[in-house]
């Protein structure tokens, strides 16, 4: 029987109850959202990274995500989870692409991917410019 403390959802809130800043009267509410998270995680794969980023990242999430009002924030944030998700798509379009670096010719075959050199640092057997060794 697995550890309900390694699993994803009481990993979420946890982390959850961690942005909220740990107060006292949220601690029975945090037992509750475990399973609540649970049915936001089998939803949405990448909760976790949205989650992240709004509470880390982003500039103006926490102000509206870390509840100060008496409103239970699990609530709030599962209100505003499609706008939450929207800022988070925007702010992924607007990160710089990774280029793409050109392989050396001859070199970094599929097969050593190494410009040449397998692994274990011999010239590589399959690609046909491999250095002499």
């Amino acid at each position: 029987m697995s550890n309900v403390k390694d699993t994803p959802e009481y990993k979420m809130a946890m982390r959850f109850f961690t942005w909220q800043g740990r107060p006292d009267h949220l601690k029975k509410r945090g037992i509750a959202w475990i399973p609540r998270f649970a049915a936001l995680l089998k939803l949405h794969k990448n909760l976790d990274d949205v989650l992240t980023w709004a509470f880390e990242q982003d500039e103006q999430w926490p102000n509206y995500l870390i509840r100060h009002d008496g409103q239970d924030p699990f609530d709030y944030m599962e209100s505003r989870l499609n706008d939450i998700f929207r800022s988070y798509d925007a702010w992924q379009s607007r990160q710089p692409k990774p280029r793409h670096v050109p392989r050396k010719k001859g070199h970094g075959c599929d097969s050593c991917a190494n410009f040449g050199w397998d692994e274990d640092g011999n010239p590589c057997k399959f690609c046909s410019d491999a250095p002499a060794g």
